[in-house]
């Protein structure tokens, strides 16, 4: 009779491949494709994005460009006049567009120049722990919750500043 690892090694290896491949598609595949979702929900609503690459810095540049999964979203910039009515029944505008940030978990650049965001907006904003510039020019939104949101992200550069 052969031993319990011997009779079960092929088995056993072929576990171990399974759980490293799933792993790998949860930890890469799947955050990748969501931002992609996410991409071309706010091109339609007027928006434009720009990725860079996030992956581990010991990868050589020139792989860069081969691996789409290591990239993220980091900057978002919506044009002012860019959502038709039409595109988003539900939601006003500005509510749509910031709905859709919580896919991006990595943006560090974020441009509301133009846009039609309010205080109560501002509210989602800061949940956003990795933004380092806010532009929000032009806006609907008072002194007093761009204040209260430079108290949230202290880290994050908010346009126009006082």
């Amino acid at each position: 009779m052969r031993p319990f690892f011997r009779r079960y090694s092929i088995r056993i290896g072929l576990c171990f491949v399974l759980a490293f491949a799933f792993t790998v598609i949860e930890i890469f595949w799947v955050p990748y494709q969501r931002e992609k979702r996410a991409e071309a929900y706010l091109q339609g609503l007027g928006g434009r994005t720009e990725w860079s690459y996030r992956g581990p810095p010991w990868v050589p540049k020139w792989m860069h460009p081969r691996l789409p999964v290591l990239w993220s979203v980091t900057q978002v910039k919506f044009d002012a006049d860019g959502l038709a009515a039409s595109m988003v029944p539900t939601l006003r505008g500005s509510e749509a567009r910031l709905s859709a940030l919580d896919a991006f978990p990595q943006i560090a650049v974020l441009d509301l120049g133009g846009d039609d965001v309010t205080d109560a907006g501002l509210i989602r904003l800061e949940q956003l722990r990795t933004l380092t510039t806010l532009d929000l020019s032009g806006t609907k939104t008072t002194i007093e919750g761009r204040n209260h949101l430079r108290k949230v992200l202290s880290n994050c550069r908010i346009l126009p500043e006082p």
